[in-house]
């Protein structure tokens, strides 16, 4: 279910498929999450979940935004809450595709679980790992415009210094560059909890942790590119 690939000192983490999908089994929104790492420091991380109650702290976190994932106009690529429709609304179809070469390893996600929004978006996540950056490019077969939402979630010794266009990313063995795109005003754009700031390490506890969240409209002409430079 899970996969770990490894190029120069990155390390991806991340979920291979997604076969056994009901509302009793692993219901997290991760299979488009990704763990990152570089030389064995944690960047992007899984935040975890603290309690399995919606009504705690961090009982949420099973939800898109709690992962370094996103939503298609508020929706994820399955319902937040499974048992509220019938299986042929949620079911989908998912490809994990790695292509590599000597100067580059490219990951491919696929998915139609957002098709249920406009049948045309057959999304993909493509994720091309070089020796000193990581771009992640989120990409949609549609014509028409969404509005596609990142969330990221860095781990508790990442520090973020500006948080325009550009953010220099400190920890003690490196610094990291990470470019990402402005928020834009929207219908679609959901109100989030404060504890998407939080991680949970240990079941019932929580601790602050810094988090990034963006907008933009996409079509097939228009991807959306995040980058981590390591400077």
């Amino acid at each position: 279910m899970w996969k770990k690939i490894n190029f120069n000192l990155w390390s991806i983490v991340l979920k291979e498929d997604e076969n056994n999908i009901t509302e009793y089994n692993h219901g997290h929104h991760d299979f488009l999450h990704l763990n990152l790492s570089y030389d064995d420091m944690p960047i992007l991380i899984d935040t975890g979940r603290a309690s399995y109650s919606s009504k705690d702290k961090h009982g949420n976190s099973y939800l898109p935004e709690y992962h370094n994932s996103i939503r298609i106009n508020g929706l994820g690529y399955k319902p937040d809450i499974l048992k509220l429709y019938p299986i042929d609304y949620y079911k989908h179809t998912h490809n994990l595709k790695i292509i590599e070469d000597v100067n580059r390893k490219r990951i491919i996600i696929s998915t139609d679980g957002f098709n249920r929004i406009d049948k045309k978006i057959n999304f993909i996540r493509q994720i091309d790992l070089y020796t000193d950056y990581v771009s992640i490019t989120d990409i949609s077969n549609s014509m028409d415009n969404h509005v596609i939402e990142n969330f990221f979630h860095f781990d508790k010794k990442v520090r973020i210094l500006n948080e325009d266009n550009l953010g220099l990313l400190i920890n003690n063995k490196k610094n990291f560059q990470f470019t990402w795109n402005n928020v834009i005003n929207t219908k679609f754009k959901k109100t989030y909890k404060d504890d998407m700031n939080y991680i949970s390490t240990k079941y019932g506890e929580t601790t602050p942790a810094t988090f990034l969240h963006n907008a933009q409209y996409f079509n097939c002409n228009n991807q959306v590119i995040h980058k981590l430079t390591v400077s």
